[in-house]
């Protein structure tokens, strides 16, 4: 019994320490990339303020964080691992190929594009959203729990074509390696 107890904690804790951000670990990368969150004042979507950094894990990969600053009082937060990098930029182009129609035809849909894996088991929902005839949108989704419920609105982060080729551009970078962190321990002394 207290062997099954020891192995049982053991790996416990090899499962938190794996893939926990590293102390420092943390490099802000300059990007141009915005989300977008609905503002009912001004009946449109909105750019919020968002910024992107390079995190190194302990016995883990690197991961890419966007952080959005939203309306309200919690942070959007995604992560992004090379592994889950080449499904979004594929669901991108798909995006930009249904993009392409819906502008020639001028129709609005909403339809799910694809999923995608994100960190510690969670996975990303991908959608095409027309915010009418002229705009539409590509909505990364967090599910959480499974999607079991759905996903909530915080957790769904909007860009629109501009954004979604600068999403698509930065992710390109992450899984080719050409996203690199800053030694700033070795320059800052």
């Amino acid at each position: 019994m207290k062997k099954a107890i020891s192995l049982l904690l053991g790996a416990v804790l090899l499962l938190t320490g794996c893939g926990s951000w590293a102390p420092n670990g943390e490099t802000r990368i300059q990007s141009d990339i915005a989300v977008l969150e609905y503002n009912d004042l001004r009946d449109s979507y909105m750019e919020r303020p968002t910024f992107v950094s390079l995190r190194q894990r302990i016995g883990a990969e690197p991961a890419l964080q966007i952080e959005v600053d939203q309306y309200g009082v919690e942070d959007g937060q995604l992560y992004f691992t090379p592994q889950s990098a080449q499904p979004l930029i594929d669901q991108i182009d798909k995006y930009l190929e249904w993009e392409a129609i819906a502008l020639e035809r001028g129709d609005q849909i909403d339809r799910k594009i694809g999923e995608a894996p994100s960190i510690s088991g969670f996975k990303y929902v991908t959608s095409f959203f027309s915010g009418n005839a002229k705009s539409h949108y590509f909505v990364l989704g967090q599910c959480i729990m499974g999607c079991l419920t759905g996903i909530d609105q915080k957790y769904r982060f909007y860009f629109d074509h501009e954004n979604a080729v600068r999403l698509q551009h930065l992710l390109t970078q992450f899984r080719d390696g050409e996203v690199q962190a800053l030694n700033e321990d070795e320059v800052y002394k």
